[in-house]
């Protein structure tokens, strides 16, 4: 008997969302991604099942189901693990049990559908190879197979800063010259007087990133003027963001992301909410430095960023507005794999 217990965390997107999904990066002359990681985590148990029959079970979203390898062929209770179950596992292996659980709120923008890919499919890839003979695979093979198989679940393309953010927590540069994007990652610990400005605010407000991205990459294939000349200025902005994250320049990230995230704000009238532009007045009162959405396409959680002397007084005028602050911090390292028993 074996026990597998797999976490990966999400991450707040600072600049350079959507150009991540390929190939839209390459449409433009300057083009980054930067997100950070943060320790609201996908977890993962995995064991072998003590029936003849897959067992699974989502704790956050209250869901058992009890199946075989053939059903889950058709069956769509917990659509993310089946899909992955088929793809990763074999029919002829044993069966398995997995409870998963999600810290993160659905919608909320901060890669958690990817979080929850990394932490299940490190937990089955760990578990396979117990019974066969398997290679480890890289950090891009890992993201270039869970990319694929999401694009299966959402139909739509899909980006890779989500995956980069749950195998490697930190802070990620994504790089898109023409041999293919590689990432680079900025150790948290170097950027501290960064972390401790977050303050994460769920505005009970989810949303699908997915859809506004859909929008975006259609117009740009479609050659809109328009568009491409936002992409353009996203592209600046989050390629600045970059050098200066690179350069520990905060006030230079910080005023990169802002910039960014005012292009951003302009290519959807409906990415804000009343309730979340209230919100974004209040925390600047307050002493905020500046606010954005998280998620490409704008989530349910805003990124709030603040010396830490004004956080407990944004927190508390938050809350007063029905804002619910998440214990989150920016975290110093990504997905990991515990396995107990052999």
């Amino acid at each position: 008997m074996y026990l597998i217990n797999s976490k990966a965390p999400t991450r707040i997107d600072l600049a350079g969302g959507t150009l991540d999904i390929w190939p839209l990066a390459y449409l433009v002359k300057n083009k980054a991604t930067v997100n950070v990681g943060i320790n609201l985590f996908a977890r993962c148990e995995l064991k072998p099942s003590n029936k003849s029959y897959f067992q699974l079970r989502s704790i956050d979203q209250n869901i058992s189901v009890e199946l075989s390898f053939q059903d889950m062929l058709k069956a769509n209770k917990l659509p993310l693990v089946e899909l992955l179950i088929r793809e990763l596992w074999s029919e002829h292996l044993p069966p398995l049990s997995l409870v998963v659980s999600a810290e993160s709120p659905a919608g909320a923008g901060l890669g958690g559908s990817s979080s929850m890919d990394v932490a299940v499919a490190n937990a089955l890839w760990r578990a396979r190879q117990i019974y066969q003979d398997m290679p480890d695979l890289s950090d891009s093979q890992k993201v270039n197979v869970l990319k694929n198989l999401e694009v299966r679940l959402i139909g739509a393309p899909t980006g890779s800063q989500d995956f980069w953010g749950a195998l490697r927590g930190n802070i990620n540069i994504m790089h898109y010259p023409a041999t293919g994007e590689f990432v680079e990652t900025l150790d948290i610990n170097q950027h501290q007087s960064f972390a401790n400005e977050i303050i994460l605010c769920y505005t009970g407000v989810s949303r699908a990133s997915a859809t506004n991205n859909w929008q975006i990459f259609k117009a740009a294939f479609d050659r809109d003027e328009g568009m491409l000349e936002k992409l353009e200025e996203l592209g600046d902005c989050a390629h600045n963001a970059a050098l200066a994250a690179k350069k520990r320049d905060l006030p230079g990230l910080m005023q990169w992301s802002e910039k960014e995230w005012l292009v951003r704000k302009s290519l959807w009238a409906d990415i804000e909410t009343p309730e979340t532009r209230l919100l974004d007045l209040t925390a600047k009162e307050a002493g905020a430095k500046f606010t954005r959405l998280c998620g490409a396409g704008g989530g349910g959680v805003m990124a709030i960023f603040a010396a830490q002397n004004f956080h407990a007084e944004i927190k508390s005028q938050c809350e007063k507005l029905g804002g619910k602050i998440l214990n989150a911090h920016a975290v110093d390292s990504g997905a990991q794999v515990i396995i107990e028993g052999i």
